[in-house]
């Protein structure tokens, strides 16, 4: 259910509807996603990805994944993820690493 993968961390500021529906529908669903990403130095990448969740700070919302390149949990700003493109495979439940992402984000909030 999507309504348990959606996350508020640190002051979170005010709420809007997220960007992307495709992301929605792939933390709801599970599925694998590749992102055609830029990261906050401008650099473009691909990112095969395993959605765990949907985080909103003060920042504004994240894609929070199993990044398979990094092989570790990692924040996407939705803002920054260009094209999203499903793979059609289920990804595998990341629930402890979930739970100590979440966990971490409660003491130290993302940041830039």
């Amino acid at each position: 259910m999507l309504a348990g993968r959606v996350h508020l961390v640190g002051d979170g500021g005010t709420a809007s509807a997220v960007a992307h529906h495709e992301l929605a529908e792939a933390v709801a669903s599970g599925n694998v996603l590749r992102l055609d990403y830029v990261d906050a130095d401008g650099r473009p990448s691909y990112r095969d990805v395993e959605p765990m969740g949907l985080l909103w700070g003060s920042r504004g919302w994240y894609l929070l994944a199993w990044c398979r390149l990094r092989r570790g949990v990692r924040g996407f700003h939705v803002d920054r993820i260009g094209a999203v493109e499903a793979l059609g495979e289920r990804a595998p439940l990341r629930d402890a690493e979930l739970r100590r992402e979440l966990d971490r984000l409660d003491a130290d909030p993302l940041r830039e």
